[in-house]
């Protein structure tokens, strides 16, 4: 059986430092990071101030130094500590000396090597004479070794993303030349981080921007060409995109908008700086944008894992993540776009080859050739039109940093997938091996260097070590002409096979098709990977440009996609834990304290209660919290939270989980088995296919009274814990989910049902009342079913919170958004006053016809797409009325949708003689608008469901972040001043 990599592992990185000065404080920084980013693999200080030595002694811990990190620290003012004044003589042989040593020493270091230019003192600074030829020696610095295979290079402009206001300290620079405060040094392990993380992360090729208050502030669809917003924030953005452009990233567009209106913009507005030329592709529809994502993956032939996608919108970027968990999606906040920029880090690119600054137009090229391909009926045909030429020559010097790029890039058609760096690629002649690349171009252009060859003369055949190909290139015929290629070096060698080796990956499925249909035997190793010998015979004879069943295949590209909404690519999950992380630590301060908290915990105070592994899952459950927490021990009955774990880090440890033991677990398993022991006993159940939701115990309160929240219209619980932990003191809070099983979350499609469900989850928890209920929205209308149950049965009901919950009959405001449009085209008018009166009817006729034909697309595909959900949901009730086997068309349905259709259908007959208590957010925007601004009734129609009335209290916050810090302390304050604790 052939095994497969599952993952994108991370590789331990060990760091070799060397300094001018006394480095030892950014230890800790470093290593907080390099945890953070899975990279971890131990940090080295050489001695003090021993740079030539490090750099030019073969036995050197710099050289030592494999697969990993080598770094150079300094201070041009440490050159002349000893000196009152500033020999320019001096520096300037020092320098020399320098530049000799980094060249003879990035030729024979096995591992990249950065230089780092730190801050001077701001005494020295402030002296023009040092400053001057300070700024002198860092701008020639630079210039020498921008090109340089291998060496990367960080210059004080670097540190700019991190304010150095008290960054130096004097005395402890006298006394111990340690120059910098806690904070300086918090800044440079940032900064050497971002540079590590951008060396040795895959990077991605594909950026997706949504266009309303993304691209552009304000709707299209509504405000107009001129009513839109292209001020300094969104100016900010688009510049920093075509940078990223530059860097070699595709842009593409994916908008729920009128796609004329949005190219309109690109054509029309002065003050936008991407054009509609920017552009490699676009999606602009109503569809979900998972599905355009996908869609441009495939018109792109690229995996899903080289996407980010940039949305303001929380709840379009949550919906990517859960259909296409492979692409990276960041939340565009809605103010201080820079600084959130500036601080994600995957932004940040290394050396851009020359093929990078031409992959816009190379792909824009692809679509010429695939509109050419239409119009032919033979392919045979279209290749000859495409006049295609093929060079495979040895590399130059120039040519080696994207060789390198390649070999760390190509996914598809790799046989090995090995990674190699500029250096690797460098030292191959010491393994007896020749490296060759390919270049390709036709009639439409030159596809650049997409090719690598790695090979080696072995007695009996030659061995191609690594065959890959940019998938720009796959079904033209490329691969067929390189056989034919290396076929010829064989007949030189009298060899008579040429002999490739293939590890198997979730991604490179191309390359083995491609092998099947062409090799003469195929032999399976010990460890999974096959050998594929094909005689050089028959690779001479291969037609260059004749497209096999193969190669037909390989011009599809492999995606995880087919993986149906779990999150398998822990490189995007480690992406998207940093970006969380370090948006919030946007300052050296604010990552002094992070670390400062990170390393009190590192250690464990008290291991007299430590409780060791028992079984073979528990000790490896302990091995990865030790990994996500960063703590040396744990004991199998430490609680995961009070370690100090978060809900971001929950995903990544249920990930690490299913890739260990191959199950499949809910988010929240988290809550319901925050223990080693518990998570192991969960792990180790053969629980079928039927999942028990029980309610989820949402804090650790042992008091006796019980608050029991219901789910939200999506199915979670896990936004009321804020809630639970500040209500800890005083009440057990339990989250209730709903009812379901594999692949059908929701299966109770009336109220009252998912009311009787829960009751009876609830009387195995307490039996008699008084009860406690509450729920967010949705939840707070089930919650008012449960309790109109509970009171028909003769219980008592104390409290029921409805969290900006409205009554299914409450009333909308009329012409709330048909007001905000009118406006909206108002101000578009106002703008054409000055125009001659029949240009003015003009315009207004093309304004008020997009807006109609908007309007109609909009209602058209909203009441189809809910019509089909009702369908559906009607039909998985009649399937469990009937005690039908569930079908699988009727799978995974999303509890809002079933939600909705329960809440539709919704009539009670009689109240409640219970006063209701509704919490009423007050403020927010989009998606986090409050129900104050929709609803006519201030009561949301709670007072006609209730004889007691209804106790109204309003808390700060939008409809969501109500239940987030600071704001959900309050609400917990009056939940506890109703309930009288």
């Amino acid at each position: 059986m052939i095994r497969t990599k599952t993952s994108q592992e991370s590789t331990p990185t060990p760091i070799v430092i060397v300094s001018s000065f006394t480095a030892e404080p950014v230890e800790s920084i470093l290593s907080a990071w390099m945890s953070t980013l899975h990279l971890y693999g131990g940090i080295e200080f050489a001695p003090y101030n021993q740079i030539f030595q490090q750099l030019l002694d073969p036995l050197s811990l710099m050289h030592k130094n494999q697969g990993g990190i080598n770094i150079l620290l300094l201070r041009f003012e440490d050159w002349l500590r000893a000196e009152k004044q500033a020999d320019a003589n001096k520096l300037l042989s020092l320098y020399n000396e320098l530049c000799s040593a980094i060249h003879s020493a990035v030729l024979a270091l096995k591992s990249p090597l950065i230089v780092c230019i730190c801050p001077n003192s701001p005494d020295t600074n402030q002296l023009s004479t040092h400053s001057d030829l300070f700024n002198s020696l860092q701008n020639n610095i630079e210039e020498e070794f921008k090109s340089l295979s291998n060496c990367y290079f960080i210059s004080t402009a670097d540190w700019e993303n991190y304010p150095l206001a008290g960054y130096y300290d004097a005395t402890r620079d006298e006394l111990g030349h340690i120059p910098y405060t806690p904070v300086g040094y918090a800044a440079l392990g940032t900064v050497l981080s971002r540079k590590i993380y951008s060396i040795k992360s895959a990077p991605y090729k594909v950026i997706v921007l949504d266009c309303d208050n993304t691209l552009w502030g304000g709707v299209i669809g509504e405000e107009g060409l001129q009513g839109i917003d292209v001020s300094a924030d969104w100016q900010f953005l688009q510049t920093f995109m075509l940078a990223q452009k530059q860097a070699g990233m595709l842009l593409c567009l994916c908008s729920k908008n009128i796609e004329e209106d949005v190219l309109e913009v690109l054509d029309q507005h002065k003050d936008m700086r991407i054009r509609r030329e920017d552009i490699v592709s676009w999606r602009v529809n109503w569809q979900p944008k998972s599905e355009n994502i996908r869609s441009l993956a495939l018109e792109l032939n690229l995996g899903l894992d080289a996407f980010i996608f940039v949305d303001d919108n929380p709840m379009e970027c949550e919906e990517v993540r859960v259909n296409c968990p492979e692409v990276l999606s960041l939340n565009l906040p809605k103010q201080h776009i820079p600084d959130f920029l500036k601080h994600i880090w995957v932004f940040d690119r290394i050396k851009a080859t020359s093929e990078d600054k031409m992959r816009t137009s190379l792909y824009q090229q692809d679509v010429a050739r695939k509109n050419l391909e239409k119009t032919f009926s033979n392919y045979q045909d279209f290749l000859d039109g495409l006049e295609l030429e093929v060079n495979i020559a040895e590399p130059g010097q120039e040519q080696i940093a994207r060789v390198a790029q390649l070999t760390q890039r190509t996914n598809q058609f790799n046989n090995t997938t090995i990674r190699r760096s500029e250096i690797d690629i460098q030292r191959l002649g010491e393994a007896h091996l020749q490296v060759r690349m390919v270049e390709v171009k036709d009639r439409y252009g030159d596809y650049g260097l997409v090719g690598v060859l790695i090979f080696g003369i072995e007695s009996q055949a030659l061995c191609i070590q690594s065959f890959m190909l940019s998938c720009r290139v796959l079904g033209r015929g490329v691969e067929n002409h390189i056989l034919k290629y290396m076929a010829s070096i064989a007949f030189q060698h009298n060899l008579p096979v040429l002999r490739i080796p293939y590890i198997p990956t979730p991604k490179n499925i191309p390359i083995l098709h491609f092998l099947e249909n062409i090799a003469t035997q195929k032999v399976e190793q010990n460890d999974g990977s096959l050998v594929f010998d094909i005689s050089t015979d028959s690779a001479a004879q291969m037609n260059a440009i004749v497209r096999t069943d193969a190669s037909v295949e390989t011009s599809k590209p492999v995606t995880d996609a087919s993986v149906t909404g779990q999150i398998t690519n822990s490189k995007t999950v480690i992406d998207l834990s940093l970006a969380q992380t370090t948006t919030h630590l946007q300052s050296a301060e604010k990552i002094l304290a992070w670390v400062e908290k990170l390393t009190a915990k590192r250690c464990r105070n008290n291991t007299e209660d430590l409780v060791l592994p028992k079984t073979e899952v528990e000790k490896r459950l302990v091995a990865i919290w030790q990994s996500i927490l960063n703590i040396n021990s744990i004991s199998t009955q430490d609680d995961y939270f009070e370690l100090g774990g978060s809900s971001l880090l929950a995903v990544q440890l249920i990930v690490e989980v299913e890739q260990a033991f191959s199950v499949t677990l809910p988010l929240t398993s988290v809550l319901e088995y925050p223990t080693i022991q518990g998570l192991a006993t969960r792990i180790q159940l053969d629980v079928g296919q039927n999942v028990i939701k029980q309610p989820i115990l949402l804090n650790k309160s042992t008091a006796s009274r019980i608050i029991y929240f219901i789910h939200d219209g999506d199915g979670e619980v896990l936004l009321y814990r804020n809630l639970a932990l500040h209500l800890e003191a005083d009440f057990q809070v339990y989250g209730i989910k709903p009812r379901g099983q594999a692949n059908y979350p929701m299966l109770d499609t009336c109220m009252e049902d998912m009311a009787a469900y829960y009751i009876r989850q609830i009387y195995e928890i307490q039996a008699q009342g008084p009860y406690l209920l509450g729920g967010m929205c949705a939840g707070g209308v089930i919650a008012y079913e449960v309790a109109r149950q509970l009171r028909a049965d003769g219980h008592k009901v104390d409290f029921v919170g409805l969290i900006d919950a409205a009554d299914v009959l409450a009333t909308k405001r009329q012409g709330r958004i048909a007001n905000a449009r009118l406006t909206r085209i108002s101000s578009v008018l106002d703008n054409e006053q000055n125009n001659h009166l029949v240009l003015r009817l003009i315009t207004i006729c093309k304004v008020i016809s997009k807006k109609i034909v908007n309007l109609i697309r909009y209602e058209i595909s909203s009441r189809l797409n809910k019509w089909q959900a009702s369908l559906k949901v009607y039909l998985l009730g009649e399937y469990q009325r009937r005690q039908w086997s569930l079908p699988k068309f009727l799978s995974d349905i999303e509890v809002r949708y079933v939600y909705l259709y329960a809440e539709t259908n919704y009539k009670p007959e009689t109240g409640i003689d219970n006063e209701l208590v509704l919490f009423r957010a007050t403020e927010g925007h989009d998606a986090d608008t409050p129900y104050v601004t929709i609803y006519v009734d201030p009561l949301f129609g709670w007072g006609e469901r209730t004889t007691e009335g209804v106790k109204v209290y309003d808390i700060p916050g939008g409809h969501s972040s109500m239940l987030q810090e600071p704001n959900v302390k309050q609400m917990a304050d009056c939940i506890r001043e109703y309930v009288k604790i």
